[in-house]
């Protein structure tokens, strides 16, 4: 409840802050603050849909996300960066990749290697365990490129 009092709190200085800086360069915000909130509040059950189901090709019907996950070992640096084929390149879980806060990251891999219903397991994660990367992250953004 504090957490949500203290994010409100903030998210209100930096709309204020935002709509000072835009108005010192003459330029009028024209959005509320309620339209972010329900702008946001939108973007967030859209998350929600997308991250709760995983439907393939071949398979009958959709499956939930959290049922089906299978997770993955992950390589840290892309295979192609090795020098030899011999070469070793460390692999981690996903779920410690993203836990350790490593920063920014590029997840790649072939067509149907698992990127994308390794993203819908992690958004769902974000959603609704509440310990899942609870100091790195509180909301998912996706960006879905295709």
């Amino acid at each position: 409840m504090l957490e949500a009092w203290v994010a409100k709190k903030v998210l209100d200085l930096a709309f204020d802050k935002a709509k000072g800086f835009l108005a010192g360069r003459k330029v009028e915000l024209t959005c509320t603050r309620s339209d972010l909130d329900a702008a946001f509040a939108l973007l967030q059950q859209g998350v929600q849909r997308w991250s709760e189901e995983i439907t393939f090709a071949d398979l009958k019907g959709s499956r939930k996300t959290a049922n089906v996950y299978v997770e993955l070992g992950v390589y840290v640096l892309p295979r192609a960066t090795r020098l030899e084929a011999e070469e070793n390149i460390e692999s981690r879980r996903l779920d410690d990749v993203f836990t350790e806060g490593v920063g920014h990251m590029v997840i790649l891999g072939q067509p149907g290697a698992g990127k994308s219903t390794s993203m819908k397991y992690i958004c769902h994660r974000l959603l609704h365990d509440e310990c899942f990367m609870r100091d790195v992250q509180t909301f998912p953004l996706v960006v879905r490129l295709r």
